[in-house]
């Protein structure tokens, strides 16, 4: 087994902002104000979540992995129509987990005081004993092999297929999960998809706490290639949460000036009260989500089928179908909103953020 520094060498280009996805204030087409009011809801609360069995076929296979269940509380509190979303490692998991989330119990959600059937998700992660940090020599030649085409200039089936033979290894360890997604990451960028990038590395991130995968420096290297690909995708909000985190540690990178530029751009753009877009796209785990910086926004271009969309603030939650080509204003004292959209794998659509008043959510 090759351990973590055989495989550290990590490379997703460092490009900081060319342009950023802005409509400068000017909408293709009028839309219909509507005001969105936070309704009173309090979401399901777990009370009893026992972890699985670990399944004795991925235990002496030395498999790691993981599950991500989306699925209906009901008013008691009981869990129906468990649905594995995604997941990655060995298959035996799946079952594992779904048994384990029939066992699980809450406190129900509540409407305006009465108990609702209401969604829940929740994500299972596989892991060994024994703190196993380290990648099976195939996966550590393959990962090589993309990443010797991606700097080497290599573009189209090549690119692709290097990409595909990764992940058609799939994962033994969760180890291989964060370097698969860095390497989706450095893909994605290079087509491109900005979306999708930034995705696929918020994903690899998430394993530094588990496995402190990178030094001190590589990491804030990271987290910044995260604040520009959010800012090329239009996630301005998520860019600018990004940025608080990495601020105080960056004047050492070659890019700290190109970063605070980008950083001014935004602000810029939030003082002005300019509108700006981005294209979204509905991931395998049937959901986009996006923090909000401007107070009010509208749907338009909608390739596929959006079920609802989901609206968390400070002071509460609302659940609301998704009309295009209306905007939905949200009151100027709620504050820290995040949207989650719900809709069919791979359905796209274009998000304007609108500005109501000038210094929304700063």
């Amino acid at each position: 087994m090759n351990l973590i520094k055989s495989i550290a060498r990590i490379s997703v280009s460092a490009g900081v902002i060319a342009t950023l996805a802005l409509s400068n204030g000017v909408i293709a087409e009028p839309v219909q104000a509507e005001i969105v009011e936070i309704e009173a809801f309090t979401p399901a609360k777990p009370m009893k979540k026992k972890n699985p069995r670990y399944p004795i076929t991925a235990q002496r296979k030395r498999a790691e992995g993981w599950v991500v269940l989306n699925y209906m509380v009901d008013p008691n509190g009981v869990p129906y129509e468990i649905e594995a979303t995604a997941h990655a490692g060995h298959p035996s998991f799946v079952d594992a987990a779904k048994k384990a989330a029939m066992g699980y119990r809450y406190e129900p959600a509540y409407f305006n005081g009465t108990p609702i059937h209401t969604g829940a998700a929740t994500r299972i992660s596989f892991r060994l004993a024994g703190d196993i940090v380290g990648a099976r020599r195939k996966f550590s030649n393959s990962y090589r092999a993309f990443f010797d085409l991606l700097e080497s200039g290599v573009d189209g089936q090549p690119l692709h297929d290097a990409m595909h033979d990764l992940k058609q290894l799939g994962i033994s360890f969760l180890y291989e999960d964060a370097f698969v997604s860095i390497a989706s990451a450095a893909y994605a960028e290079r087509l491109g998809d900005y979306e999708s990038a930034q995705a696929s590395l918020s994903h690899a991130l998430r394993y530094q706490q588990d496995f402190e995968l990178f030094s001190a420096k590589r990491y804030t290297h990271l987290q910044a290639q995260l604040f520009s690909l959010q800012a090329r995708a239009g996630n301005l909000a998520d860019a600018l949460h990004t940025w608080a985190a990495i601020e105080p540690r960056i004047k050492d990178l070659e890019e700290a000036e190109k970063l605070h530029q980008a950083v001014t751009k935004i602000k810029s753009l939030q003082a002005e009260g300019a509108d700006f877009s981005a294209t979204g796209t509905v991931s395998d785990h049937y959901r986009y989500s996006r923090k909000l910086l401007a107070s009010a926004f509208s749907f338009a271009d909608v390739d596929g089928d959006l079920a609802e969309s989901k609206l968390y603030c400070d002071q509460g939650f609302l659940g609301f179908a998704i009309k295009p080509d209306v905007r939905y204003d949200v009151r100027n004292d709620y504050e820290n909103c995040s949207l989650v959209v719900i809709g069919d794998p791979g359905t796209t659509f274009t998000i304007t953020e609108h500005w109501s008043e000038v210094g929304r959510n700063t």
